[in-house]
């Protein structure tokens, strides 16, 4: 015990409680973050859609990504800035493709995800 040595450099290191408790924290916190980016790196496929011309945008992407270690595969943008007919017309997307409807789903399924996610913040 350093504390009642006469020469406390030759005794134990003494650690309070407290900082025990954050080592352990500390460490089930690795071995959990260790566990989900196994899970993560099994489990879930990461596509980037990303538009051909915006090649620093991907550079940039693709060198976060590589940081997390997360394998990400690139996928073509459409560009619809020639408006949906011309992109129907070259066959990037379906003739029956209903933009309108699209988005109105997409505005209810965002809708519903955020009620579900800030009434769990509220349970707990």
């Amino acid at each position: 015990n350093a504390e009642l040595c006469d020469k406390p450099v030759l005794g134990a290191e003494l650690k309070p409680k407290e900082a025990k408790e954050q080592e352990q924290k500390l460490a089930a916190f690795h071995i959990q973050s260790a566990e989900a980016h196994f899970w993560f790196q099994r489990n879930v496929a990461v596509y980037v859609l990303n538009m051909p011309s915006a090649t620093e945008r991907w550079a940039q992407m693709s060198r976060r990504l590589q940081e997390l270690e997360i394998h990400a595969k690139r996928l073509d943008g459409i560009d619809l800035s020639l408006g949906l007919d011309q992109a129907k017309k070259d066959g990037l997307v379906p003739n029956d493709w209903n933009f309108t409807a699209a988005k109105e789903t997409m505005v209810r399924l965002l809708h519903k995800s955020s009620a579900a996610a800030a009434q769990r913040y509220l349970d707990n």
